[in-house]
């Protein structure tokens, strides 16, 4: 919710099983694998809860944007288990959503100027079996899954979700 509170339902009854208040609005949609969820807050911190508990597990800090954007942040999680998440500053990691380990971090954003990165936006995160697919600002991007290197750069303008069907992706 907009005040950082994370709930844990029972399915059936609509029980009450847990509440987690984390402080701070959160900024991403819920994920989860392996029994643990996975959220990020305005601050552009990665949140692991276990499913269970909501007890932490890990979290990671990522630099914060000095104007708090009112969209969702993207957070994706491959077959594989790789937690990948875009800030609201433009920077695109991947880490292990075992213990929260960084395996690389880049800049997507247009610039390091200020402002485009207090007004970066973006899509959410595609992931095929070897590519880290999305939009930030005005490009359309594909990173490499493993090593994060670029593989191409097309100047299109969307905040769509990109969609992939075989060799191609639809863009609206």
């Amino acid at each position: 919710d907009n005040v950082g509170f994370v709930y844990s339902l029972n399915l059936e009854n609509g029980e009450l099983i847990w509440i987690k208040n984390l402080d701070v609005s959160l900024k991403s949609r819920i994920k989860i694998f392996d029994n643990k969820i996975f959220l990020v807050n305005q601050d552009n911190r990665i949140i692991c809860l276990d499913i269970k508990t909501g007890a932490k597990v890990w979290d990671i800090r990522l630099v914060t944007s000095f104007i708090k954007a009112q969209s969702f942040n993207s957070l994706a999680i491959s077959k594989s288990g790789n937690l990948f998440s875009l800030s609201t500053t433009g920077e695109l990691i991947k880490a292990k959503t075992t213990n929260g380990t960084i395996q690389w971090s880049l800049n997507a954003a247009p610039s390091t100027f200020s402002h485009d990165t207090d007004f970066f936006k973006s899509s959410n995160i595609v992931i095929t079996e070897e590519e880290v697919i999305f939009f930030a600002s005005k490009y359309l991007l594909s990173f490499n899954l493993f090593n994060g290197y670029l593989n191409w750069s097309k100047d299109l303008s969307s905040t769509s979700i990109p969609i992939i069907d075989g060799n191609n992706i639809f863009l609206v």
